[in-house]
């Protein structure tokens, strides 16, 4: 009897002493003023921890490796990256803002201007839901043949789904991801290396995410912008379907709205979290803009 306590003990030890715990704060490198909504990531093993309104996190996880790569990112700030085992008791994170170096831009017929793509409805048709985990990627028509930078990739969301009634949050995060055209015109490779988790603020309304700052060439073949969820721990269960979760109407996550006569050709694919993608009938009032090149 002893001897089983004993082994049981030991187990759990095990598996305690080697999780890792990573606590610390997140500042402005400038201001030294806390950065809140600053997110935690290990992009290989598609983990992510979010910090809170102060900046601090505290995360204890034994999937987590001393050799794993930690990713600290913010909107508008330059991703640090850290291995684990460099981490302290109390590490301070001090992120830079990012600043853009402008290209001089000439007067007259060589000015440079702004090319609006992908949706160009003003209101929509009804609205999507996926599960955690999942995303929806859809290829920007007018983005093909385009010199110049992306600049911004926008997206219409709602809290609730307009067939099911089940409740959303706006405000939880999502991931912003741009892809190159495949070979087999699917999402091909990812145009930004840093992760890019955004929230919105406002319902029923269209959600800017600047990335200029990446200066990421719009490919001669155009390409696809991808709303993503994260884990679902991440998101607020809704009351009377917990215990189930066998739905995208389980949990409260941002809802994606969808157009219905925009496009006649496929543009979107759903992504599961094995790499996999699918076309659907649907297409999403997803957008960007791009600074085209003077001539």
């Amino acid at each position: 009897m002893n001897l089983k306590c004993l082994v049981v003990f030991f187990s759990l030890f095990s598996i305690t002493a080697h999780a890792q715990h990573l606590q610390g704060n997140v500042i402005d490198g400038q201001t030294n003023q806390t950065i809140p909504g600053a997110t935690i990531s290990i992009a290989s093993k598609n983990f992510f921890y979010p910090a809170d309104n102060d900046g601090k996190f505290d995360i204890s996880d034994s999937r987590i490796q001393s050799t794993d790569t930690i990713s600290i990112s913010c909107v508008g700030y330059i991703t640090q990256k850290m291995v684990v085992r460099d981490f302290g008791q109390e590490t301070v994170v001090k992120l830079q803002p990012f600043t853009t170096q402008l290209k001089e831009v000439k007067v007259g017929y060589t000015k440079s201007q702004i090319i609006n793509v992908g949706s160009k409805v003003k209101s929509y048709f009804g609205t999507a839901s996926i599960l955690p985990g999942m995303e929806i990627a859809m290829f920007m028509p007018g983005s093909a043949g385009v010199k110049g930078i992306i600049q911004t990739a926008e997206f219409y969301l709602r809290e609730g789904n307009l067939f099911t009634g089940a409740k959303g949050d706006v405000t939880a995060p999502f991931r912003v991801r741009l892809y190159s055209v495949g070979a087999d015109g699917k999402p091909g490779k990812e145009l930004i290396s840093d992760v890019i988790i955004v929230s919105a603020k406002k319902k029923n309304d269209w959600f800017v995410v600047d990335i200029s700052r990446y200066q990421v060439e719009n490919p001669g073949s155009g390409f696809f912008v991808s709303f993503g969820l994260l884990d679902a721990r991440y998101y607020q269960v809704n009351s009377k379907y917990r215990g189930i979760f066998s739905s995208s109407a389980d949990i409260k996550t941002p809802r994606l709205s969808f157009t219905e006569k925009e496009f006649k050709e496929v543009l979107s694919y759903h992504g599961s979290s094995n790499g996999s993608w699918h076309p659907t009938s649907a297409n999403y009032l997803i957008r960007a803009t791009i600074a085209a090149d003077a001539y």
